[in-house]
């Protein structure tokens, strides 16, 4: 037993190791709807999965109902929920942002001790490109980038994408447009964003959908499935 928790703990610690229920949620800029947006998808997945968020983003955020605080691992007692379809919080203070090693004591958590419980873990980052910590995305599966289409998000959201390649994230990098005005606008800045991150950091993004800044936005968000694949409509 001991040698299979030291091998997984030694995988945790491998840099090009990452979990296939790990997503992180990342944004160059403020007020992109990158929280709203993950908290939403969130409320999505719970209804028939096991969701839990850590939350890195030490503002307090008003996008939380229906959903049960972790306070310490240490004490927490999964089997009070027999069923699967809930969601969980755990905050990381702000003395242990940058900390590698708590990080990875989490992640090893979750799936040595708690294995099968949580089916999804959302990691909610703090915007800003200079927030961006390596430790938050280098073990995930996925990483979504939730961007706007004026030219200073564009500039934001390609800065990020340059941190993920300069620390040689090789998982997929997905980008979800948010309060677009039109189609139009959309595929410009979509476009525009591919062809810079293609030509001058050789790395292919997957641009996933748009959500207008109509009442549709709103209520696509709140039907997300899994992987994104409902589109927008104009």
């Amino acid at each position: 037993m001991n040698g299979q928790i030291n091998r997984l703990k030694t995988l945790i610690s491998n840099n090009n190791f990452s979990f296939d229920n790990v997503f992180t949620f990342l944004s160059g800029s403020k007020s992109n709807g990158k929280s709203f947006i993950l908290y939403r998808y969130a409320g999505s997945l719970s209804k028939l999965k096991n969701v839990l968020i850590v939350e890195t983003n030490i503002n307090e955020l008003k996008y939380i109902t229906d959903i049960e605080i972790i306070d310490s691992f240490n004490n927490f007692d999964r089997f009070r929920y027999p069923q699967k379809g809930n969601a969980f919080l755990f905050k990381v203070s702000e003395n242990n942002l940058n900390n590698l090693e708590f990080f990875e004591n989490i992640l090893f958590k979750v799936n040595n001790e708690f294995e099968g419980f949580f089916d999804v873990i959302l990691i909610n980052t703090i915007s800003g490109v200079d927030k961006i910590f390596s430790l938050y995305f280098r073990k995930s599966q996925k990483c979504f980038l939730i961007s706007k289409t004026d030219p200073i998000s564009i500039v934001d959201t390609y800065a990020v994408i340059k941190i993920l390649v300069n620390n040689n994230f090789l998982n997929d990098i997905q980008v979800i447009f948010n309060k677009v005005n039109s189609q139009s606008e959309f595929l410009e800045a979509a476009d525009n964003l591919k062809k810079a991150v293609s030509h001058f950091l050789k790395r292919d993004i997957n641009i996933l959908c748009s959500i207008p800044t109509n009442p549709i936005g709103e209520e696509i968000i709140d039907n997300f499935v899994e992987d994104f694949t409902l589109l927008s409509s104009y």
